[in-house]
């Protein structure tokens, strides 16, 4: 997923991590990632890799677009 920001326009503050995994009965493999920004998970923000003969097939979900939030408490 590192060329996935760039391809969307994401700045290298928005990470996903990978929370889920499963294999369907077609034999593709969902894997299901949350969006993160400076480490807090982003409330909405998900992509879904669909993989088949470890070829990526598709990509789907949502994410949230947005930078340079102050996140320091005050």
């Amino acid at each position: 997923l590192r060329e996935f920001n760039s391809l969307v326009n994401l700045s290298e503050d928005h990470t996903f991590e990978k929370y889920f995994e499963e294999n369907d009965n077609i034999g593709f493999t969902h894997i299901k990632y949350k969006q993160v920004y400076k480490g807090i998970p982003i409330d909405g923000g998900i992509l879904i890799v669909h993989i088949k003969n470890n070829i990526e097939n598709s990509i789907n979900g949502r994410i949230v677009r947005f930078d340079d939030i102050d996140l320091s408490v005050k």
